[in-house]
Order: C-alpha cells, then sequence, then structure tokens
C-alpha cells in the first residue's frame, strides 16, 4: 500500500514538473518566433490605437501621431522632438493639444538646426467613466546628416 501511494505521488509530481516545462517552452517559443516587423502593441482600457511617425526631408522633421479612444473619452497629450546627445536625449520642440472627441492627432514640422539622431515621443492621458490611463509612444529614430 506504502509503495502504492509513493509511485502515485511520483507519477502525479512528474506530470506536474512535464507540464510546466511544456509551458514554459511554449512560452519561451513565441519569444523567439515573434518576427521583428511585427508591431507590438499594449493593451489599453479606453484607448483603440495610438502612433506615432517621425520623417525627415533633408532637415525638415515631420512629425506625426495619434491617439483613438472609446467613445466618451477625453485626451490630453504632448508630442515632444529630441535629438540624440550622447548619453540622453534633449528636448528640440513639443506641441500640445486637447480633445473632447475621443480623437487627437498631430501633424507638424520643424526645421533642425544641426545633424544628429532623432526620435519623437508622444505622451498623453485618456480619461473616461473618470479613470485615467497613461499614453507614451515612442518613434523609430532617424539620422539626420
Amino acid at each position: 500500500m506504502k509503495t502504492k501511494r509513493i509511485m502515485s505521488f511520483s507519477l502525479v509530481l512528474a506530470l506536474m514538473v512535464s507540464m510546466l516545462s511544456f509551458s514554459s517552452a511554449v512560452v519561451s517559443a513565441n519569444y523567439i518566433t515573434v518576427d521583428e516587423y511585427i508591431p507590438i502593441m499594449p493593451t489599453w482600457e479606453h484607448t483603440t490605437r495610438a502612433t506615432n511617425s517621425l520623417t525627415f526631408s533633408g532637415r525638415t522633421a515631420t512629425c506625426t501621431g495619434d491617439i483613438v479612444a472609446l467613445p466618451g473619452a477625453t485626451i490630453t497629450a504632448t508630442l515632444t522632438l529630441y535629438r540624440h546627445n550622447g548619453s540622453s536625449w534633449v528636448r528640440v520642440t513639443s506641441w500640445t493639444r486637447s480633445s473632447s472627441t475621443a480623437f487627437l492627432s498631430f501633424n507638424e514640422t520643424h526645421t533642425v538646426s544641426s545633424s544628429g539622431t532623432y526620435r519623437t515621443v508622444l505622451r498623453g492621458t485618456v480619461t473616461r467613466n473618470g479613470t485615467s490611463e497613461s499614453i507614451s509612444v515612442t518613434s523609430t529614430e532617424r539620422t539626420v546628416n
């Protein structure tokens, strides 16, 4: 009887260990096989989309971004253009907007005075039904000669 209990316990333990190792292998495989060009979008409660893009034509930067929220939401956001300086990012300029229509967008241009690496960061707050969430989206870095 004691041998049966030990064997049953050992079998259950072996099954649990094999299930844990299988699930971690599946998770690991998902991280390994994710295509680097597929955007990974965060999940928000009130926000359905937030985008941010930076392009250059010569030294003129075009900074675009938008936040789309669920109906009834209000949005306040700032789009900031940064230049990389050594080990930090230095603010070049920024634009701030608010919207009570659950949609907010930016389409701004700025001529930069020096070469370097630039990026934009869109930061905002979406409020709906008395609760707020923070949004932050960083563009791809662009280098200007």
